[in-house]
């Protein structure tokens, strides 16, 4: 989040969020600390696997399956609103037909964890729909292409990111 948003982070450093799917119960029974760190460490390792290069955290938090509970009262529940899953991922996020942030209704338009890039705390479902509301009002100050070109690197990160998740997996 902190290559958009250069206040996010000290110069010279940034901000990763990383976000993985866990099981609701873990086959060691329950959530406890150690498991949250376990499970912290192997999704860090992962990360800086399909990255490519080695990150020296200053801070950590890992939050399972009960936290989410505590902070949102719904036992089960997805905090991304729908799930992750290949057909609901970049351009089919919430649907393919839907995934631009605009609607068929002049004037309403969609954001939140049910679409691109997801749940969490990033800020980024409200950003880029702000950018789609500016340019349809013309207002935007993005060049032509710009949409295609950004989308097109996201999907080269992702195949990328897959690739190196396979080759080490």
């Amino acid at each position: 989040p902190s290559t958009l948003e250069s206040g996010w982070a000290p110069e010279g450093q940034g901000v990763v969020w990383l976000s993985t799917f866990v099981p609701w119960t873990p086959e060691q029974g329950q959530w406890d600390q150690a498991l949250l760190e376990e499970a912290s460490e192997l999704t860090w390792k992962t990360a800086e696997k399909a990255l490519g290069w080695e990150m020296t955290p200053v801070e950590k938090k890992m939050t399972g399956p009960l936290e989410w509970v505590e902070r949102h009262g719904n036992p089960g529940a997805n905090p991304n609103h729908i799930e992750m899953s290949i057909d609901q991922l970049m351009a089919m996020r919430p649907s393919v037909n839907l995934s631009g942030y605009s609607t068929p209704i002049e004037g309403l338009f969609l954001t939140g964890a049910g679409t691109h890039p997801g749940g969490g705390i990033t800020g980024m479902p409200g950003r880029n729909a702000a950018g789609v509301i500016l340019e349809e009002l013309g207002l935007s100050k993005r060049r032509p292409g710009a949409k295609l070109k950004a989308q097109a690197a996201m999907m080269k990160d992702a195949l990328r990111a897959t690739r190196e998740l396979r080759k080490n997996a």
